[in-house]
């Protein structure tokens, strides 16, 4: 189906305001949970848990997220130096962010089902990211630097979360 100017360039800003909303829905809820997260991580402490210093990885995750956003919108002024990643792409980073603001609400339960239920959240996020960094086929696209600066945040996020999800499953 032919699709004309103007609604490609609407269908463009969609993905990347998606992610850029859900992103910040993370940031929201970990702020309104940030006290609970100490609280039960330390009541939880695994022999294998992460040192503190290891959370500074999500300010290069944040702070990325937020620059590609920017580069995919620059991309419908400027589509010679920037890319708008595939809608599915960017559905599935902003369907990752959303798990990330969910789990917390779970873990603040306490109990071993919520727990368990963070777990499976978590599992779900890092299942969307990695679709969605499988759909990004950022390795074969024609710019692919572009491409690829665009997908790293997803990269860092989905790599995050598959390390989260593991130390949540023996925690729960």
């Amino acid at each position: 189906m032919l699709v004309d100017a103007s609604t490609r360039a609407a269908v463009a800003w969609t993905g990347p305001v998606a992610v850029l909303c859900a992103c910040t829905l993370s940031i929201c809820t970990q702020r309104i949970w940030r006290r609970v997260l100490g609280e039960v991580t330390c009541r939880w402490r695994l022999p294998y848990d992460l040192d503190g210093a290891a959370f500074s990885i999500w300010i290069p995750i944040y702070t990325l997220t937020y620059a590609s956003v920017l580069a995919q919108l620059l991309a419908l002024a400027w589509p010679d130096f920037f890319v708008v990643l595939d809608f599915n792409t960017n559905l599935g980073t902003a369907s990752t962010w959303v798990h990330c603001a969910c789990w917390v609400i779970f873990f603040d339960g306490e109990t071993p089902k919520a727990l368990w239920a963070a777990g499976a959240i978590l599992s779900g996020g890092a299942a969307t990211g990695v679709a969605a960094l499988f759909t990004s086929h950022a390795w074969w696209e024609e710019r692919q630097l572009a491409a690829v600066l665009t997908t790293a945040p997803l990269a860092l996020l989905t790599g995050w979360l598959l390390n989260a999800t593991i130390i949540a499953w023996g925690t729960a």
